[in-house]
C-alpha cells in the first residue's frame, strides 16, 4: 500500500487501532473502578479535573470525527467555546459539567482521578503509569 492509498483511507479505517486501544483502556478502569471505588471520588458530574490537556494526533482526529457527527449549531457552540477559552477555562468540550463528546473522550480524560499507580517514592500522590497498572491503593498516600 502506497502513502497515497492510506491517505485516501476513511477517517473510520484509520482509527480502527485507536478504537481497539480505547476499548482496552475502558476495560482495565472498570476493573479499577470496581475494586477501588471507595478510592475514587470522581463520579457523573464530576468536571474539577476538566482542565486542557495534551492530547495525541490520533486524539485530534478522533474529537474532529466525532465532532462533524454533531447538529451544526452544536458544533458551532463548541468551536465558540474553544475560541475564547484560556489555560484556566475548562475543557471547551464542558457543558453543565458533563462532556459534550464522552464516547470519544482521549485517554487522559478517562484515566483522570484513578488510583492506576502510586509510588512511595514520590514526594507528592503519585504519578500515573501509561501501561495502567493496577496497584494496592493506600489512600493514606494521597492525605484522604
Amino acid at each position: 500500500m502506497s502513502s497515497g492509498d492510506r491517505a485516501d483511507r476513511p477517517v473510520d479505517d484509520k482509527l480502527r487501532n485507536y478504537r481497539i486501544l480505547l476499548k482496552k483502556v475502558d476495560e482495565r478502569c472498570r476493573a479499577i473502578k470496581r475494586d477501588y471505588r471507595q478510592h475514587i471520588a470522581c463520579r457523573k458530574g464530576c468536571a474539577e479535573c476538566c482542565g486542557h490537556f495534551s492530547i495525541f494526533p490520533v486524539e485530534a482526529v478522533a474529537l474532529a470525527e466525532a465532532l462533524r457527527n454533531l447538529r451544526p449549531e452544536q458544533i458551532e457552540h463548541i468551536r465558540e467555546k474553544a475560541r475564547n477559552t484560556t489555560q484556566e477555562s475548562p475543557c471547551p468540550l464542558l457543558e453543565k459539567r458533563l462532556c459534550l463528546l464522552y464516547g470519544i473522550r482521549p485517554i487522559i480524560c478517562r484515566t483522570h482521578g484513578l488510583p492506576i499507580l502510586l509510588s512511595r517514592r514520590s514526594n507528592g500522590c503519585g504519578f500515573l503509569s501509561i501501561e495502567l497498572q493496577r496497584c494496592g491503593f493506600d489512600p493514606w498516600e494521597c492525605g484522604h
